[in-house]
């Protein structure tokens, strides 16, 4: 291949991506407001731009949404932040409750099937999968709340975003003027481009993403509470969450509700199981098609393989940001590689 005779530049380009990486590795304690800004800024994008669109200066149209965004989240809060505050509380202090809950079943199936005739193999493998079982469930809902806690004590960090992302949203077309004052000519087209690209992906996942999630997580939470489930809230919140993990995520969102469900009663579960598949079927058919208008461009085997790793490494935040930095850096090599076949 033609780089191979100019292997400097390879050497020059797989430095300076390592270092970009060993950068945001070592100052990833810092990165959650900018986490939070990035969001905030594209959310709230589409409602600056059109207010700007319509004659209304950029700082005036900023703060104009600053304020109805606010009046919305004082609106929310005075309603629903503290209910689902004492929530939460509950939610972990139950979980002993719950806990006990779970191994009573548990217990009681392997009485029913220990009355049973079966070979002693097969009763060693019933066994096995109990105790598996068991552990999963109770694991599940441990997670759940610890990914609420979680969650809910990042709010900290949401006091310094919107700053942030009020300088974001002013400085639009701030970064276009920046690459073509330190870029050189040849290459504008190609930075310009691959920034495009990286804010087409980011736009869809977190702007599209946030807001199915929301939905879904208020579908769900409406949904449970009609049928009485405790902590609808709560295991909307998880609901929501969880529909950020793709693939995996609206299994995992309503495995802590079905198994709450499953406590109080048959007719609660089987409701509750229906809820959610009417809710996916929703989002599939209606909300997805409406708000999400394009892919992140990875197949679903990186996909697999980024969720995994994220999840390894970093936990429930790693789970939630590995599909787009996955997407980022897929944009990044692939422009690095055509950079480097072009020469």
């Amino acid at each position: 291949m033609r780089w191979l005779r100019n292997p400097k530049k390879l050497i020059i380009g797989g430095l300076l991506t390592a270092v970009g990486l060993y950068f945001v590795y070592r100052v990833r304690a810092v990165l959650p407001p900018f986490i939070f800004a990035l969001a905030f800024t594209y959310i709230l994008g589409p409602p600056v731009n059109g207010l700007t669109r319509r004659g209304l200066n950029r700082t005036a149209a900023i703060l104009l949404v600053y304020l109805v965004g606010a009046a919305m989240l004082a609106l929310a809060g005075t309603f629903a932040w503290p209910a689902l505050v004492r929530e939460t509380a509950a939610f972990v202090e139950g979980l002993p409750r719950h806990t006990a809950g779970i191994e009573q079943f548990l217990e009681d199936l392997s009485r029913r099937y220990q009355r049973t005739p079966l070979p002693e193999g097969v009763r060693l493998i019933i066994d096995e999968h109990l105790r598996r079982a068991e552990q999963f469930l109770i694991s599940t809902l441990r997670s759940a709340a610890g990914a609420v806690i979680d969650v809910v004590s990042q709010a900290a960090n949401l006091i310094l975003a919107p700053i942030l992302a009020f300088f974001f949203l002013r400085d639009a077309g701030g970064l276009t003027r920046r690459v073509e004052a330190y870029v050189p000519a040849p290459y504008q087209g190609q930075v310009l481009g691959l920034l495009a690209e990286i804010d087409a992906v980011l736009r869809n996942f977190v702007f599209g993403r946030l807001v199915v999630a929301l939905l879904v997580g208020l579908l769900s939470a409406a949904g449970l509470a009609l049928i009485g489930v405790e902590y609808a809230l709560v295991l909307g919140a998880i609901a929501g969450i969880c529909d950020l993990i793709p693939f995996f995520g609206p299994f995992i969102g309503a495995v802590p509700a079905v198994i709450l469900a499953g406590l109080k009663s048959t007719t609660a579960l089987l409701l509750v199981v229906i809820l959610f598949v009417i809710v996916q079927q929703i989002e599939a058919q209606v909300l997805a098609p409406l708000i999400l208008s394009e892919t992140v461009g990875l197949h679903p085997v990186a996909v697999i393989f980024a969720l995994l790793a994220g999840g390894h490494l970093y936990g429930l935040w790693g789970v939630l940001l590995a599909v787009p930095v996955a997407a980022v850096l897929r944009l990044l090599l692939r422009r690095l590689y055509l950079y480097l076949v072009e020469q």
